[in-house]
């Protein structure tokens, strides 16, 4: 009897350390553990508001608060077409290596913001230049149709 409780004990704590190996080596391989960090970014209607744009205290005007072209990607976990933009989307602007900031706004977590943004259909894609001037793409994209739309917003 000794025994099998003690082979249940072995067997549960290898199935804890195990565990917390892998959420560490998760942890570690966040996002934010890499370079693109910096212009990579998953944010909530606070980080809008303070760094983007405050569409509180600017209701009728997009003012955008950035000195850098920024695309907002407005997306859902379970959407393909979001699913398939995403990693096209990611390499382009890893490419232009900090030169254009992604900004990535989960629809289900941010529906306050989803909301002010008009958001009825996703992929949704804001692309801001320098100086302010927003446009925006909704569906799907090739990686070609990315480009061009993204050349209009790089100067």
């Amino acid at each position: 009897m000794k025994q099998k409780h003690l082979i249940k004990f072995i067997f549960s704590s290898i199935i804890l350390i195990g565990i917390s190996v892998f959420s560490l080596t998760a942890q570690n391989t966040k996002e934010e553990s890499t370079p693109e960090a910096s212009y990579i970014l998953d944010i909530n209607a606070k980080y809008m508001r303070e760094y983007i744009f405050d569409y509180i205290k600017n209701k009728s005007k997009f003012v955008y608060k950035g000195k850098t072209p920024a695309i907002i990607d407005f997306y859902a976990s379970w959407c393909a077409p979001c699913r398939k933009l995403s990693p096209i989307l990611k390499k382009i602007v890893k490419e232009y290596n900090g030169k254009i900031k992604l900004y990535k706004v989960d629809i289900d977590s941010e529906r306050d913001l989803a909301i002010q943004f008009d958001v009825q259909s996703i992929p949704l894609l804001i692309y801001i230049s320098a100086d302010g001037k927003p446009h925006q793409t909704l569906g799907f994209l090739s990686e070609k149709e990315l480009r061009k739309e993204i050349k209009k917003i790089i100067k």
